[in-house]
Order: C-alpha cells, then sequence, then structure tokens
C-alpha cells in the first residue's frame, strides 16, 4: 500500500472542498421515507378522529332519593363548677396576754406584737414566730406567744372540711 501524504488544509486561505454527492442507497432509503410519512399523514387526515356520542340506560336499578335528616343538636354545655366556700380561721376562744412585767419596769405603757402561726385542722396552734414587735425587746412578743399557747381557733374550711393554715394577727397592749 501507497500511503499518500497527508496534506494540511488552512481554511481560511485554501478554497472549500467539493463535498461527495450521496450514494444512491441514501437517496433511495430518504425517498422511501418521505413516501411512507406522506401516506401515513394522508390515512390520518382522511380518519378524522371524532368521538362518537352513545347514550347509557340503566333500567336494572330504581334509585329513590331520601331526604337525609339533620345531624343532632350539639350537647349542652356542663354546667359551670359551683365555687369553693372557704371560711378563714376566726378565735373561739382568745386569750387575752398580760402587759409584760419588763415593758412595766421600762415605764412602757402601749405596744404591740404581730405573730405568724400554723392552724391545725382541730383548731390548735402550732409553729407560731414573733414577725414585729413594737417596741422591739419589751416582752410584748412573747406575751403573745404564751397566750397563744392557751388559745383556740375555729379552723379554715374548704367546702365544709376543716384544713390545716397559716395566720398572722396583732394584739395591741395598753397599761391601764
Amino acid at each position: 500500500m501507497t500511503a499518500e501524504p497527508h496534506v494540511h488544509r488552512d481554511p481560511i486561505l485554501d478554497p472549500p472542498k467539493k463535498k461527495k454527492k450521496l450514494s444512491t442507497g441514501a437517496v433511495v432509503g430518504i425517498t422511501v421515507s418521505v413516501i411512507v410519512h406522506a401516506l401515513a399523514g394522508l390515512y390520518l387526515y382522511n380518519n378524522k378522529f371524532v368521538l362518537k356520542e352513545m347514550t347509557y340506560e340503566d333500567e336494572a336499578v330504581d334509585v329513590e332519593l331520601m331526604e337525609v335528616p339533620p345531624p343532632p343538636p350539639p350537647p349542652a354545655p356542663p354546667a359551670p363548677p359551683k365555687p369553693s366556700v372557704i371560711t378563714n380561721p376566726s378565735w373561739s376562744r382568745q386569750v387575752a396576754p398580760e402587759f409584760p412585767e419588763r415593758a412595766q419596769s421600762r415605764g412602757i405603757e402601749s405596744g404591740s406584737a404581730k405573730v405568724n402561726c400554723a392552724v391545725a385542722p382541730n383548731g390548735s396552734l402550732s409553729d407560731c414566730r414573733v414577725v414585729d414587735e413594737d417596741p422591739a425587746g419589751a416582752g410584748f412578743g412573747q406575751a403573745v406567744l404564751r397566750a397563744a399557747r392557751s388559745g383556740r381557733l375555729a379552723p379554715r374550711t374548704v367546702d365544709g372540711a376543716a384544713v390545716g393554715a397559716r395566720v398572722e394577727f396583732t394584739t395591741r397592749f395598753r397599761l391601764d
């Protein structure tokens, strides 16, 4: 085999190459394809696709429409809960404390003490503490604590049942 020398072509400076003509097989194939497509288009044009209307009758089923009753009304809302009846503790037996001797010896004629106590469901007082005493250190708080030990309260009730509570009360002293 003889090798032909390969010539490099410059597309800008060299004149364009002449194109090869199609082979007879390619021309026959293209012609047959064009004829087949033309015949398919002619067939589809002649057979227009139109929907045919058909009416159906169903005589086997005789349907009778019934009126549906309306839904039942919603239930009434529940009654609101009754408010709890609460009574606060009150004195059933209040013991008047004695005027403190320490205050008398200092020449104090009046004073007060504020005490905080726990009230048990049976009405007894416990866990008593002096919150405030005026004048301070005159013995008014201690006098109230001694008297509270023998005092009695009607306990706090919630819906008639006795429950524990805390009370805070102020006792005023005046020397007569």
